[in-house]
């Protein structure tokens, strides 16, 4: 199915209705929750979340020189650049609190990206279209309003050939932080219909990662396990 046969049945749907509404919810509600808990959380503040960034992009088999002079875009970075793991990449910051994070939070280092465009993950920017060696996404999209408008943004900054790595929580509720409803069968469906190959899935995080992350590992009855998926971009 192509990506303007899929838009055409969440229209008949009622989806994009629904995602003006989620837009409003988002911006007025989760975005002040997101800027709260990022402004108390001392994890990232620390250095057991640079620590555990390593540890953690290091078993899911990335290297620090993977992208040396190459352009990683960091989608929905936070308050806290986990892409510096890639040394002396061209770090491309999209986050829609970078100005807050930058001017109100003294330890954030958003400013240390080669660029920073504070815009949600929904919005195109065509000033990145086909110029990204590399999209990495970790603990992001199930905070967002408009899945499949990402995933489409993701294709389009991509050059051709090239990867994006993405882990977000599984959810079947809703609440304040997560607007949306993601599982495997939804997101699968997404990635193949805007043109992506899945080239690698795993569920969960290594069971060595429970005490900073917890459920996400799977070793619980927690339904916020991640999924974590490896997409290429045909050339």
């Amino acid at each position: 199915m192509s990506f303007k046969k899929l838009c055409k049945l969440l229209y008949q749907s009622g989806w994009f209705s629904k995602v003006k509404s989620l837009e409003k919810e988002w911006r007025e509600d989760a975005q002040t929750f997101e800027f709260n808990f990022h402004k108390v959380n001392e994890f990232r503040q620390s250095q057991a979340f640079i620590t555990e960034t390593e540890r953690l992009l290091i078993s899911f088999g990335f290297t620090y020189t993977d992208y040396e002079d190459m352009s990683v875009i960091d989608l929905g970075a936070g308050s806290k650049l986990r892409s510096k793991f890639f040394a002396k990449a061209k770090i491309i910051a999209v986050e829609p609190l970078a100005d807050r994070f930058i001017n109100e939070l003294a330890w954030c280092d958003l400013q240390d990206s080669w660029k920073v465009y504070s815009q949600p993950a929904e919005f195109f920017i065509k000033e990145l279209e086909q110029s990204a060696n590399f999209i990495m996404s970790i603990n992001v999209l199930d905070h967002c309003f408009d899945f499949p408008k990402i995933v489409k943004n993701m294709y389009r900054y991509l050059v051709p050939g090239s990867l994006a790595f993405i882990s977000f929580d599984k959810h079947l509720e809703t609440n304040i932080g997560h607007p949306l409803i993601l599982t495997e069968n939804i997101c699968s469906k997404i990635f193949i219909d805007c043109g992506f190959y899945i080239e690698k899935f795993i569920s969960g995080f290594p069971v060595e990662f429970t005490r900073f992350y917890p459920g996400r590992s799977g070793y619980s009855s927690n339904n916020s396990i991640s999924l974590n998926y490896w997409l290429r971009k045909g050339k």
